[in-house]
Order: structure tokens, then sequence, then C-alpha cells
């Protein structure tokens, strides 16, 4: 009951009869309560299988960890049946919990409703699975010093603006998959001091990197179009990571007069027709380039033809000598 450390996690459940979950449950709603450390460093709150947590105790479960100093919470809630009203809320207390350093928050079941009075000055991790556009605007405001953000969003969440406007932080994850027809008309990142950057997106025309990211050391890019916008505002890196898919019949366009002058490690996808002169323009324009790493797409199949390309690319370039 002292310990600072609480994991509750049903997959390691393995009596899978309802009378285990119930037990499961019950150990929780009884147990937590009688917590005595003064500090909670982490919570951890997992439902994968077992029947759904009832909202309101779940609520009060987080209204005593936050009460005891809360430092960390991990909420994970997958629940594929679940009706509108089974979601789970949060108290307001833990949107004005001075202590909270981490919130990582997952699954479609998991409600984000930020209230008005958010206050979070020592939050330095959130990550947000699903979140509705006027939750995720009251939250990012009220996070003096957040370092470490991650979102995702997907089909379910009609999203029109995000404004990713942070000086305080230094890593970054979007996460945009789905039906883009779901998606945001305007993804705005605006963040000085970022030092890792990766998105994931089938849609990257909606994204806006207002500005050049001059300490950023670290990229991975996972876009369907227009990857050419990116690349313009990432060429500080040192390890980039680069899967770029084309829809179109247009190939890809590189940015005149861009050096990666400090990419030293390059991993590269080949899943376009045209990968072969995208190798060549990173490998012309990255003078300090020490490392590539090339994997090929599960739709790619002609191997054979892949290594031939790429042996004379390489010959070509003057990386191997000319044999036969």
């Amino acid at each position: 009951m002292w310990l600072p450390n609480l994991e509750f996690d049903d997959y390691v459940i393995t009596d899978d009869t309802l009378s285990s979950f119930l037990s499961y449950r019950d150990f929780i709603d009884k147990k937590l309560p009688l917590h005595r450390s003064p500090v909670i460093e982490s919570l951890l709150l997992r439902f994968r299988q077992s029947i759904l947590p009832q909202p309101e105790k779940f609520k009060q479960w987080v209204e005593i960890a936050v009460s005891r100093s809360l430092r960390e919470l991990s909420v994970v809630y997958y629940w594929f049946i679940a009706k509108p009203f089974d979601a789970l809320s949060f108290p307001s207390s833990l949107y004005t919990c001075s202590s909270l350093t981490t919130l990582k928050l997952q699954g479609g079941n998991v409600l984000v409703d930020v209230p008005p009075t958010v206050c979070l000055p020592s939050l330095k991790t959130l990550q947000l699975r699903f979140v509705d556009e006027d939750s995720l605007r009251l939250i990012l405001s009220s996070c003096p010093v957040l370092e470490d953000l991650l979102i995702e969003l997907k089909r379910e969440y009609k999203t029109r603006v995000i404004n990713v406007n942070i000086p305080s932080l230094q890593r970054l994850s979007l996460w945009l998959v789905g039906d883009v027809r779901y998606f945001s008309e305007s993804y705005v990142v605006a963040t000085p001091c970022l030092k890792y950057l990766k998105i994931v997106a089938e849609k990257e025309s909606f994204i806006s990197l207002t500005e050049p990211m001059v300490k950023l050391e670290e990229a991975d890019i996972d876009v369907v179009e227009d990857v050419e916008k990116i690349l313009q505002s990432v060429t500080s890196v040192r390890r980039l990571s680069l899967r770029a898919l084309c829809n179109s019949p247009q190939e890809f366009v590189y940015p005149v007069g861009i050096v990666f002058n400090q990419l030293q490690h390059l991993k590269l996808c080949i899943c376009r027709k045209d990968w072969s002169s995208l190798l060549i323009l990173f490998l012309e324009n990255s003078p300090k380039l020490q490392v590539l790493k090339l994997y090929v797409d599960t739709s790619m199949s002609n191997i054979r033809l892949l290594n031939y390309r790429f042996q004379r690319i390489l010959k070509l370039q003057g990386l191997i000598p000319n044999r036969r």
C-alpha cells in the first residue's frame, strides 16, 4: 500500500471468466482508496479485455491519484462494442493538477473533455490519441513547459484546425490516419526549439511547417504526396527516415537549392517508381552522409530489379568500383 508506482492491467488475467474480470475491477475499487503513499509517481490503468469499468468509479480512482500528488497517468481503454455512454471521462481536478508531468491517454473510449479552467504547469509529456479540436486547443495553451507531444487523429474525429505553437516543445509526433475527409483543413506547426519530428499522414498537403526548424536533429517522415514542403523545413537534421508515397503520376520534385549539410544517417523506403531519382538527389545534396539504409515496401516485389538499379546508382556516384 506504500508503492509509488501502480499498474492495473487486465491483460495479465489468465482466467477468462466474468467473475475474474469483476474481481479485477473490484480489486481496484477497494484497494486504491486505501493507498497510503503521499506521492503516486505513476498510475497505469489498462482495460483491453475485461468488462467495462464504471465511469463514476473510474473518476474516483483518478481523483484519488490526483490527491496523492500524481506525477504520471497512463490510461488505455479499447472496447470496440462499447456505446457512447460507456466512454471514460476524467474529473476536473486532473486538468488542474500541478504535480502532473506526464499524461498518456489511448483508446477511442477515453473522452478528453477539457474544461475552460485547465492549467497544467508541470506537464512535460502529453500523448493524446483521440481528441476533438476545442479540447486540444485548450490543453495545448495551458502547458507552458511541454516538451514531448504526440497527437493521433483518426477518421472518427472531425477537426478543422490544429495549431501547434509551443516554444518549449522538443519532440513532436503527428499521426493522421484514416479517411482524409475527416481530417483537419489545416495543421500549423511552429516549434522553433524542436529537436525531433515525426509525421505519419495520409494527406500531407494539410500540414504547414511555418518556419525552418534550425535545431531539428532527427525527423521521421511517412506521408502521401507533397513531401517537398516538409523537406524544406527539416534541412538541419542529422538523421532522416523518409517514406514518401505518391498517388499521382507526377514525379518527385526536389526543392531547388535545398542542401542537407548536417545529414549523416539516411533511411529511405523504396516505395515509388521514381525512388532512384530521389536517392540520387539525396546523395548529391548531403555532403556529410555516412550511413545509408534502404528498405523495401512490402508492395514492391521485384527485389532483383531493385538491387540492380541500386548497384547502378552507387557506381554512377563513385561509391563502389565499376566492376563486371
